[in-house]
This record gives structure tokens, C-alpha cells and sequence, in this order.
């Protein structure tokens, strides 16, 4: 038995229809690939306008992340940077802020925020958050660290100068708040933070 396999045009009388290009079929478009083509760059063009804006984005809330005061730190080192404004290294040794970045909930709970000039950001002990809040554009300055997790736990006056009753006194911090040493007319005393946030002397 042979099979003989014939060619021939699709021609329906009063149509021509050209099976080789695409055609309108119930509304719906098949594409050839010159359109495919055309279609892939506008979509990566809107792919890659998407990418930017989000990067844009994270670039936005990167810039709102506030860079810590690495530990070591005593208030010697702190204020002689801080005597020379143009001092890059010392804007990033201890960078600074004022009371718009702080967490609502800390405003409101300190006191005397009202008399806060200059916040410096510590490394955060687990979830607990830690700042020096200073008053420093007075004749006499101050600084209390305070820990806080959505409501302060414990705070602690640890540097003044300038008091006209020389009750000044001098701070250091060591790495991981370990120690707490606070230089107080000759004498020092001694504290840490615990896992908690609790200030304690020791």
C-alpha cells in the first residue's frame, strides 16, 4: 500500500486567508515574534522602572537608620571631637541627633526632654535600646544614658560639666556596658547594664 501526501493552499472562496501571519481571533492577538520582541523591551524598561524606584526606596529608609556610637566611649574623647565641628572622623565616631529621631513613646516618658539639645545612639543590648541624652548648649552641660524597649527602663545622670558647685563629673563607657565608670570629685563609682536595661551599680 502506498500513501501520497499532497500539498495544497487552504482556499475558501471569497476569503484570503493567509495562514502564515496572525490573525484576530475573538478578540484575542496572537503575536508574532516581531511583536514579542517590541513587547519584551517595554516590559524590561518597566521591570527595570520598577527596580529603581524600589531602590530608591531602601535608599530612603536607609538614610533614615541611625549609625550607633561604638563602644568604648568616655565624655573626654566625645567633647574634645566635638570642639572641632569640621572633624570628619569625629562626625563619625559620634554621630549625633536631636529629639526628632527618638521613639515617640521615650518623649514622652523622659521628663526633661524639653531641655535635650544633642542625642548620641549606643549599640542596642538584644532588643533594648540605649541613648546618651545630653544637654550641651549651656553653660553647664549634662548627660544621662537611658535604656529603653516602648517604655524607658532605667536612666542615670553620668557626666556634668561646668556646675558652679563643682559637682562635675566625667564618664566612661567600656565595650558592652560592662563598666560604667563615673569620675566624681576624686572618687569613682561603678555601674553596668544588665540583659534587662536595669542600670546597676556595682
Amino acid at each position: 500500500m502506498v500513501f501520497i501526501i499532497m500539498s495544497f493552499s487552504l482556499f475558501i472562496v471569497g476569503c484570503n486567508f493567509d495562514i502564515s501571519q496572525p490573525q484576530a481571533i475573538s478578540g484575542k492577538t496572537i503575536v508574532n515574534n516581531e511583536d514579542k520582541n517590541k513587547y519584551s523591551k517595554l516590559i524590561e524598561e518597566v521591570d527595570k522602572e520598577v527596580s529603581y524606584i524600589k531602590m530608591e526606596a531602601s535608599n530612603s529608609d536607609e538614610s533614615k537608620i541611625i549609625k550607633e556610637t561604638k563602644l568604648p566611649l568616655t565624655l573626654n574623647s566625645y567633647t574634645n571631637c566635638n570642639m572641632e565641628n569640621d572633624n570628619t572622623f569625629c562626625k563619625n565616631r559620634f554621630p549625633t541627633y536631636d529629639i526628632k529621631v527618638l521613639p515617640i513613646n521615650l518623649k514622652q516618658g523622659y521628663a526633661d526632654i524639653k531641655y535635650i539639645d544633642t542625642i548620641l545612639k549606643l549599640p542596642n543590648i538584644n532588643d533594648i535600646e540605649v541613648y546618651i541624652l545630653a544637654r550641651n548648649m549651656t553653660d553647664v552641660e549634662e548627660y544621662t544614658i537611658v535604656t529603653y524597649n516602648k517604655k524607658i527602663i532605667d536612666k542615670l545622670l553620668i557626666g556634668k560639666i561646668g556646675s558652679a558647685d563643682n559637682s562635675d563629673r566625667r564618664f566612661s563607657i567600656s565595650e558592652n556596658y560592662k563598666n560604667i565608670e563615673i569620675n566624681f570629685n576624686d572618687k569613682s563609682k561603678n555601674y553596668k547594664v544588665n540583659n534587662s536595661g536595669n542600670i546597676l551599680g556595682i
